[in-house]
């Protein structure tokens, strides 16, 4: 017998629940919470019970059908980073025992689920101990932030890195995974309502680690007045919103500065004025986690996952605000995930899924 996402499945296994999609479309309206039977791990397979899983724009992107990574037949699966703990594994696995945590490699979907059976070569056995709603989290919005700030250019201690999209995940990890590394942040954010709401983000930026945090009227103040002159060298830009908000990186950038853009919030092209790129050879990046990961070995992954975890247990990383919301909440979690819900301070928050 086969269920309607075509998963073999057995009368006397216990009902699971998962969240699927029935077409691209936006979430509300495609989701579905689904009851299914799991069945029994062949050989190479462990069954897994979900703890705890991110809800990223990737995903919400996935589901519209505009993200580059998509379904190929419906009802679909979603869902991809979590972790999760073993419950039962097949008589070939090796490296795993049941008790085990463990978190998806790159290239599994389905993470949305209080359980699933999935080969052991597609999960990571985590040996930190750290809470379940900060492993659901602890890799790719860091690992973008840490890779951002090694592939593009060498960075010295004491050099500047500009970003917009301070707010975000990825910005305040970059924020202080530049604190750790010795490197500087100037972090440009949008103008609150009210001069308290600016203050409170700024605020809150400087107590992760940003050295400088100005609104966008403020940084175009600055640069007109010149007030960044001997500040230091700026080397990397980042940005997750692109369109015109570029245009500031040329003229702040070193001569061999790198602009890269992980995002495009303001789905606006961005105007690239010609005299930058030829007399100070500053360059424009793209960067994509899930190329990234695509391109590198599952050793090469494991070892900067170990490393962020490594942070994140000493407690000079520290998770980005986040929400947790149990499974039969999920119409209430992808609400909160598709507007990014922001904390009294303006922050970002990731949404989690709890089983």
């Amino acid at each position: 017998m086969t269920n309607k996402i075509g998963f073999n499945i057995a009368r006397r296994y216990s009902s699971q629940s998962r969240l699927a999609y029935k077409s691209f479309g936006e979430p509300k309206d495609v989701l579905f919470l689904e009851k299914f039977e799991n069945k029994k791990p062949s050989l190479n397979e462990m069954k897994i019970k979900i703890l705890a899983a991110a809800i990223h724009p990737s995903d919400i992107n996935t589901i519209q059908g505009v993200y580059p990574i998509k379904a190929s037949e419906f009802p679909a699966l979603c869902g991809k980073e979590a972790v999760g703990k073993v419950v039962e594994i097949g008589g070939a696995v090796k490296d795993f025992k049941v008790g085990d945590l463990v978190s998806p490699r790159f290239g599994f979907t389905g993470s949305w689920s209080t359980e699933v059976v999935a080969q052991d070569q597609q999960f990571i056995k985590i040996d930190a101990d750290l809470a379940p709603s900060t492993l659901a989290v602890a890799f790719t919005n860091p690992a973008t932030a840490y890779q951002m700030l090694h592939q593009f250019t060498k960075l010295e201690k004491g050099d500047y890195v500009i970003q917009n999209g301070s707010t975000s995940a990825v910005g305040i990890y970059t924020i202080q995974l530049c604190r750790i590394l010795g490197f500087k942040t100037i972090n440009i954010i949008r103008k609150r309502e009210t001069e308290e709401g600016t203050q409170k983000t700024k605020e809150a930026l400087k107590n992760y680690g940003g050295n400088l945090v100005i609104t966008d009227e403020e940084l175009k103040s600055m640069i007109e007045n010149k007030q960044f002159k001997g500040i230091g060298s700026i080397k990397l830009a980042l940005t997750c919103v692109f369109g015109p908000s570029v245009l500031p990186f040329f003229r702040l950038l070193d001569n061999g500065g790198v602009i890269v853009t992980y995002g495009a919030m303001a789905r606006k092209p961005a105007p690239v004025p010609a005299g930058p790129l030829i007399f100070k050879d500053i360059s424009f990046r793209g960067f994509w986690f899930s190329q990234f990961l695509s391109r590198i070995s599952n050793q090469e992954s494991d070892q900067l996952r170990k490393k962020l975890h490594t942070m994140f247990i000493s407690q000079e990383l520290l998770p980005s605000p986040h929400l947790e919301f149990p499974i039969d909440n999920w119409r209430e979690a992808i609400d909160k995930a598709s507007f990014s819900d922001k904390t009294p301070e303006g922050l970002s928050t990731k949404v989690i899924l709890t089983f």
